[in-house]
């Protein structure tokens, strides 16, 4: 009895495992190297994301970590199997800024019909040299 009741809970925190691993968000690229651009000038990198869950996710907030990097993304559920669109801007010109460069974008997504506590995370890094 001992043993059948060790594999259960073994069997039961393997599920519960398994359900931690759900809300799959996968993207083309986590990083994009723009290599040297003059300063004052504008890029845009797209990252193309798919969802490889079985439940619709969205994409609730995108954060970046400065005001020079600015964002668009697919606002809209995300259904199985389909995919959605995250636009990272970066205006060389906004800030006092020359040399390697990084931005982090923190992109924040949950099932459509989740609440915000079990939302997951996902680090997006647009890196490069801005030349005077």
């Amino acid at each position: 009895m001992k043993k059948f009741t060790l594999i259960f809970l073994f069997l039961g925190s393997l599920l519960a495992c398994d359900s931690l691993q759900a809300q799959q968000l996968t993207f083309d690229k986590l990083e994009a190297d723009f290599g040297s651009i003059a300063k004052g000038k504008v890029i845009e990198v797209p990252f193309i994301f798919t969802n490889n869950d079985t439940r619709a996710i969205i994409v609730g907030q995108v954060q970046t970590s400065c005001g020079c990097t600015a964002t668009q993304w697919t606002r809209t559920p995300i259904a199985p199997g389909a995919s959605g669109e995250l636009r990272i801007t970066y205006d060389t010109g906004l800030k006092d800024q020359t040399g390697a460069q990084t931005k982090v974008v923190i992109v924040i997504y949950n099932y459509a019909d989740a609440s915000p506590e079990s939302s997951r995370e996902e680090k997006i890094v647009l890196r490069g040299t801005v030349e005077q």
